[in-house]
């Protein structure tokens, strides 16, 4: 599809049908309730926000730079269970690690209050403010890699696959039209697929 919004990925049509999790950002698309799949959230995307915070905004330093050390330590615990055959953290570990997560997010709620005019109604809030209510209201999605660990911490993946049409469109020829656009999705689309499940590619077709 020509866009990246809802109309666009009911065009596509394959989310209208799928029911598994998704691991996607923010998108409102994704977010709306509009489709039936069980959202994770990008933590790459998160971290990202979180530096820029830890390195530009003073005020904010220090929980930025303790909400990354929490998540990455979180999956670099989770990676070493995985080598060991293991399959889960233990209940123990996942409380210490939601215990840890919400005083962090209450330590910055206290130097990020919410910002109302003079009539007591809702302003902007800013980029600050805006990723915490994020990290509130989407808890579940950011973190559904220590539930189950067959989740990835990223969708870094999946963005590493765009990169080919992402190139495709900045030399010369890109693409005619639409249709074709979407014929070279559909192809590169079923390779990385087969690549992801260790097929080779001829034998599946």
């Amino acid at each position: 599809s020509a866009q990246r919004g809802a109309d666009g990925m009911h065009e596509a049509g394959f989310l209208d049908y799928y029911e598994n999790t998704l691991m996607t950002d923010c998108w409102k698309s994704y977010l709306d309730g509009e489709f039936n799949f069980i959202n994770g959230l990008c933590n790459a995307h998160a971290l990202r926000e979180l530096f820029g915070i830890a390195m530009f905004m003073e005020k904010n330093s220090e929980w930025a730079t303790k909400l990354m050390i929490l998540l990455l330590e979180m999956n670099n615990k989770r990676n070493e269970l995985k080598n060991a055959g293991k399959t889960e953290f233990s209940a123990a570990e996942k409380e210490a690690f939601y215990r840890e997560w919400d005083n962090i997010i209450e330590e910055a709620l206290e130097l990020n209050p919410e910002k109302k005019n003079a009539d007591g109604k809702r302003i902007a809030q800013g980029k600050v403010r805006c990723l915490l209510e994020r990290l509130i209201e989407y808890r579940d999605g950011f973190c559904m890699f220590v539930e189950d660990f067959d989740i990835p911490f990223t969708n870094n993946l999946s963005e590493r696959n765009l990169r080919g049409i992402k190139s495709k469109m900045k030399i010369s020829g890109q693409f005619q039209n639409i249709e074709r656009a979407k014929d070279y999705a559909n192809v590169r689309s079923y390779i990385e697929t087969c690549r992801l499940y260790g097929k080779n590619e001829y034998d599946c077709l």
